[in-house]
């Protein structure tokens, strides 16, 4: 399937839908965890916002079972079109995938049991008004959980190395670039709290990871992925990045060597 422009700007490529993937398993545990402390539970209605190719969404329709119903929006419609196939192919009909912009659902006031973003607002160029939909739709008493980076600058690999930092920095400047923002986590309590909902739970979610774990690998993939596209946009020079992959790989060669992803905030709000 061919890449889509202008969609999310780290691309649809079945490179990238296969780098979602693992990216899913990876961080499932603290995915099912931000799912408990919500209360997200069997027989409700929920919502997959930016749900992407719907690697959560195919596990909240189980969570909810057949009584209960998941909408899953996504700008894109490779990625939706690929999680109706998905579901189809799982046998799973309470899920209802549509093509959509996530600052304007379709959905009616207060018919929402519960709502879940992970890395969307970052990406959006106006994140109060997706949070203000979201609490639109869900009814009083209705959860969001969201996820989100919240200090992008303080991602590392120690020891330190200047072309693995360069590359860090080029990353938060490029979602500025289009319209987003890596370090949106700092902003989202203010902003739930403008949209009328209550701020349940807030946690840090960050990880340590050495050479060959699986969040290392994770980095690994979306490097592969990204350094290219900073490339061909000119913000990236070819021996700036044979620079970087040289310093990556010298990192994985280093028993020593540990990566401490951009901390991310999961936050509950609820609706009154």
């Amino acid at each position: 399937m061919s890449e889509e422009k202008d969609v999310y700007h780290l691309g649809t490529s079945d490179k990238e839908l296969e780098r979602l993937a693992y990216q899913h398993q990876v961080w499932q545990d603290a995915t099912l965890r931000l799912w408990s402390l919500a209360g997200f539970r069997f027989d409700q209605t929920l919502l997959d916002l930016g749900c992407g190719p719907g690697f959560a969404t195919v596990e909240l329709a189980r969570l909810v079972g057949e009584s209960g119903k998941v909408h899953a929006f996504d700008e894109s419609p490779k990625f939706t079109t690929f999680l109706q196939r998905n579901l189809a192919a799982s046998g799973l009909n309470n899920v209802r995938a549509q093509t959509a912009d996530v600052h304007a659902i379709g959905l009616d006031d207060n018919s929402i049991d519960g709502a879940f973003a992970r890395w969307l607002l970052c990406f959006v160029k106006e994140p109060a008004q997706v949070c203000a939909e979201v609490a639109r739709v869900l009814k009083p008493g209705g959860v969001f959980a969201a996820w989100d980076y919240f200090n992008y600058g303080a991602v590392r690999v120690f020891p330190e190395q200047a072309a693995i930092q360069r590359l860090f920095a080029l990353y938060q400047q490029s979602a500025i670039d289009h319209g987003g923002s890596y370090d949106i986590g700092q902003q989202l309590p203010e902003i739930m709290l403008d949209c009328g909902l209550e701020i349940d739970h807030m946690e840090p979610i960050n990880r340590v990871a050495r050479p060959g774990s699986p969040i290392w690998h994770w980095a690994s993939l979306f490097h592969a992925g990204y350094v290219p596209k900073l490339v061909e946009s000119g913000m990236m020079t070819e021996q700036e990045a044979k620079a970087f992959w040289k310093a990556w790989r010298n990192s994985e060669k280093n028993p020593a060597a540990f990566f401490c992803p951009p901390p991310m905030l999961g936050i509950i709000a609820r609706k009154s």
